[in-house]
């Protein structure tokens, strides 16, 4: 019997990433969730500390419009992540120039 994906939500009540295993994963929508100032994705900086905390090992963000798969490790998320606050909590952006890419969501099973 597989265990069902551990879901991490956010203040309003939406959900942010859910974990299988030792891997945090979300899906966005690049036209709505890139954030432009520094060209990467981010994550609530307390859902990141207890997926880490958790034993999360690494983070995948699938694309939803472009089928693109990113991964990172969470410590270098963490590491070389840049702090930001939109008004809605802090948050945790990480430029694509450290992310592992794969197109058609290849990453997902890797």
């Amino acid at each position: 019997m597989s265990k069902k994906p551990k879901v991490y939500l956010n203040g309003k009540g939406q959900v942010i990433g859910t974990v299988t295993g030792e891997v945090m994963q979300k899906s966005v929508r690049k036209s709505k969730h890139l954030l432009r100032a520094v060209n990467g994705y981010g994550w609530d900086t307390a859902a990141i500390t207890q997926a880490r905390d958790a034993g999360v090992k690494e983070l995948i963000v699938l694309e939803t419009e472009n089928k693109v798969a990113y991964r990172v490790s969470i410590k270098r998320f963490i590491d070389k992540g840049i702090e930001f606050n939109f008004g809605y909590g802090e948050q945790l952006v990480l430029p694509l120039q450290y992310w592992l890419v794969g197109k058609d969501y290849q990453l997902r099973l890797a």
